[in-house]
């Protein structure tokens, strides 16, 4: 009786561990893929004049070389994928928060 009483108080801690983490990846992997999603959008949206072409892609100030373009693209999106990831992963953790909270209903 005290073992599941026990098991029970775990499983409810985790549930809320859980619940405050899933939470907070799905909040913060939005915010984040919204912002490089617009930066990415920004950055490819500019089409340059033949003058322009020449020097490359304005970033920060200055102008980028195509190789460079490449890298700077190739990191937006990685970091967006990354932050996609980041909200499956806030999935998880609510679906797991779900199943400790059925678990402390189970083991009451």
């Amino acid at each position: 009786m005290a073992k599941t009483f026990r098991l029970a108080k775990h499983l409810k801690i985790a549930s809320i561990i859980l619940l405050i983490l899933g939470i907070g990846n799905i909040i913060y992997g939005n915010a984040k893929t919204k912002e490089y999603l617009s930066v990415l959008q920004e950055s490819t949206s500019a089409v340059p004049s033949l003058s322009e072409s020449e020097r490359g892609l304005p970033v920060l100030g200055r102008y980028i070389s195509l190789d460079e373009q490449l890298n700077y693209y190739s990191a937006v999106k990685s970091k967006i994928d990354f932050y996609r990831f980041t909200i499956r992963g806030g999935k998880a953790f609510l679906a797991l928060s779900l199943l400790c909270a059925i678990g402390t209903i189970i083991f009451r």
